[in-house]
């Protein structure tokens, strides 16, 4: 009898326990500020308002409607313009945020909206002050890129006045941000038809034709068998093999090679198959050089390969937003994976996704041999931002230090082994001079 009551007492105290956690959890209807992201967001029950937030300015960007809530305390929220949002409470009652276009951000909570919300007016001298004042608190590079944006604001400024045509508003903020040569930098307003979109400085971006008879020479020459292609898609643009994201073949008896146009979080089974068929080789040949699309997670898809490539955790890179740096670790999968010798080609069109896999490399073991040209050096995931007259706007918020503490952005990661990246003289003779370096190096490794 004795036993019965204290096996009561103690489920009764469990239940307690649980009751009281869950009565303890922190309520998210209220204005909260996201993090150091620009960003305000109301909840009432089961709608989520978003603001996007100055120091002089609010201005609404959506609603999003209640999708779930679990049992373990996760809301989600979710609008076709906004994607998904999900708000969660940690072990010590804070509230985080993880959206599209932020990760991990600590909610702040507010007294109230900033005055500011709903009464931004669309005028000339608005729409400026919101584009500089976004640039000015949320944009990373300006010492980078050697830009005073300040002197900027005093040269610009006094152009956009009540006389200033929309077209002219345009022409005003696209010279305000061409000189960043910036490629995550862009303006879009649809009411007049104009967009501009920034580009690294000097890249050597190839085309349609080029990639098709890059792709090509490596299909005639270099492969034994067949270049598979794996993980289908539509959308991806003049890219050859359109339509697939991965592609792989033998380059002989011991070495692979492995393309990489983007990695979706469909392509696990895809990428299983690929590694199980490179189990036995001595070496692996990664080619990035005609780019890497990243989509919203760049820094998602760099981790899921690396994690491929090793049989240990380590420390890829920290992301930094604001001032708090977030470290990013690489943890060994338990998939299937490669550990032998990789070399690693890049080039002017590698850029985000593919320069976040470069430095996700450094700390691999064996090394990670990097052949070719420097990369574009836009690492950072972009901010879309809104203007009171309903044009758009987007801008890099986020900067990756590597293991060294070093930022690559605008300067991009050189290879160790410089090669031309398919130079005229390459394509003229039907051959590829980095490949054939790569090869060269991992056999040389092998012996």
């Amino acid at each position: 009898m004795t036993d019965r009551i204290v096996f009561l007492s103690l489920v009764c105290g469990l239940f307690a326990a649980t009751v009281t956690a869950h009565a303890a959890a922190p309520s998210i209807d209220g204005v909260w500020r996201a993090g150091d992201h620009g960003q305000v967001l109301e909840v009432n029950q089961n709608t989520l308002r978003v603001y996007e937030i100055t120091g002089g300015s609010c201005i609404e960007a959506g609603t999003a409607k209640r999708r779930s809530r679990s049992a373990a305390g996760e809301t989600v929220f979710f609008s076709e313009s906004l994607g998904a949002w999900h708000i969660t409470a940690d072990a010590e009652g804070l509230l985080w945020l993880h959206s599209r276009g932020i990760y991990d951000a600590k909610l702040q909570q507010m007294p109230a909206l900033p005055d500011t919300c709903g009464k931004v007016a669309d005028t000339q001298a608005s729409n400026y002050d919101v584009f500089w004042r976004t640039f000015s608190e949320g944009y990373p590079f300006f010492s980078q890129r050697k830009i005073d944006w300040a002197g900027v604001d005093k040269q610009f400024r006094p152009q956009a006045t009540g006389t200033t045509s929309p077209a002219e508003l345009f022409g005003i903020l696209r010279q305000m941000i061409e000189p960043l040569h910036d490629a995550h930098t862009s303006i879009e307003a649809k009411s007049i038809g104009q967009r501009f979109e920034g580009s690294a400085q000097n890249p050597r971006q190839p085309d349609g034709t080029l990639a098709g008879r890059s792709e090509k020479i490596v299909r005639q020459r270099y492969i034994h068998g067949e270049l598979r292609n794996y993980c289908h898609v539509l959308g991806l643009g003049s890219k050859p093999s359109s339509g697939s994201l991965l592609h792989f073949g033998l380059l002989g008896d011991s070495i692979g090679y492995l393309r990489v146009d983007a990695i979706l979080s469909g392509c696990e089974k895809e990428l299983d198959q690929i590694f199980r068929a490179a189990a036995e080789l001595k070496g692996l040949v990664i080619d990035q050089r005609l780019g890497w699309d990243g989509g919203n997670d760049p820094s998602g898809q760099a981790i899921e390969l690396a994690s491929r490539l090793t049989s240990r955790d380590y420390l890829a890179y920290s992301r930094v937003r604001g001032s708090t740096p977030q470290p990013e670790m690489v943890r060994a999968s338990s998939r299937p994976g490669f550990g032998g010798r990789v070399a690693l080609l890049i080039g002017r069109a590698s850029g985000a996704a593919a320069e976040l896999f470069a430095m996700a490399s450094f700390g691999r073991e064996p090394h990670v041999a990097g052949v070719g040209d420097r990369t574009q050096g836009t690492f950072s995931e972009v901010m879309r931002r809104r203007l009171p007259n309903g044009w758009s706007f987007a801008l890099p918020y986020s900067s990756y230090l590597a293991q060294d503490g070093r930022t690559y952005d605008f300067i991009g990661i050189q290879p160790e082994v410089p090669v031309p990246v398919f130079p005229d003289e390459d394509l003229k003779a039907g051959r590829d001079g980095g490949l054939e370096t790569a090869i060269q190096l991992l056999k040389q490794a092998g012996r």
